[in-house]
């Protein structure tokens, strides 16, 4: 079992789009049961870095001079990289940083295909890439939803790859399963002490679990939610409040706002390089 990926799942608050968190139960369950087919795992993308004059290669070292780096955000992210599944996003961040020191790489494309992933991760994935110093296009190959539409939009400009590619999921959002009245179908009774000076200890869960939300919205959602927000707004300056209530657009309505163009990945690449700063050459007379 993947205690890991499993521990991910069942703790983390998301900045996910809805239908990628109901498929994660598929997973979960899975991933819980021993008895069931073991899920399949698709080999992931690895960075590599293309010349539009000369080809695709590999290895950055390999590639000529001015090339562009391809980094891969794809899938559901969660902050470290599991074993035999998703890239955390600690190595996409890793990955970005060696990209923006190697000499051949002149610009840098993140090719985003993603729901979202936790919230722990998103927010410094997000600065690595506002921070760097070679220029960086996002280019949405699908979607671009939750904590990867706050990582794509800190790059310098975001390019769609079709008008109906899926763009928005602006929110966060906590789901869990209350598994405490099956157990005590079975006899087994639950006892919780708190310290006399620890009396907020868990408080929030407690109260959730009974079916009020208003603390957890309070102390936990909302702020998320409003750093996520604030981090848009400042990504995307003509974003409007219509579009950071949770909805998913198409790209055809969005551009202009949470996007810039819709285009190839060629026209990605050219619109990095549009940014990298030519030699200005003195000529003496």
């Amino acid at each position: 079992m993947n205690y890991r990926l499993t521990s991910t799942i069942l703790k983390s608050v998301w900045a996910i789009e809805p239908r990628a968190a109901v498929a994660h139960g598929t997973m979960l369950s899975v991933l819980l049961n021993e008895n069931q087919p073991k899920l399949e795992v698709e080999e992931q993308p690895k960075p590599y870095a293309v010349s539009l004059a000369k080809g695709i290669y590999a290895d950055y070292d390999e590639a000529p001079h001015g090339s562009v780096a391809i980094i891969p955000v794809i899938g559901e992210l969660m902050k470290y990289s599991q074993w035999c599944g998703p890239v955390g996003m600690k190595t996409i961040g890793n990955a970005i940083k060696e990209a923006d020191v190697h000499e051949n790489i002149d610009a840098i494309v993140l090719m985003i295909d993603s729901p979202g992933g936790t919230v722990d991760g998103t927010e410094a994935l997000a600065n690595i890439v506002k921070s760097c110093k070679k220029p960086v296009v996002s280019f949405v190959d699908g979607m671009m939803c939750s904590a990867a539409l706050w990582i794509g939009t800190s790059a310098k400009e975001v390019i769609a790859s079709t008008p109906n590619d899926e763009i928005g999921s602006i929110g966060v959002m906590i789901q869990f399963a209350d598994v405490q009245p099956y157990w005590e179908s079975l006899g087994i009774k639950f006892h919780r002490i708190r310290a006399d000076q620890s009396k907020d200890k868990n408080e929030v869960f407690y109260q959730a679990l009974e079916g009020k939300y208003n603390l957890i919205k309070e102390e936990m959602l909302n702020p998320l939610a409003d750093a996520f927000i604030e981090g848009v707004k400042e990504n995307r300056p003509n974003s409007t409040k219509e579009q950071y209530t949770g909805k998913v657009f198409f790209a055809k309505d969005v551009t202009g706002s949470l996007i810039d163009s819709i285009g190839t990945l060629d026209y990605a690449v050219e619109r990095a390089l549009s940014y990298v700063k030519k030699e200005v050459k003195t000529i003496k007379i």
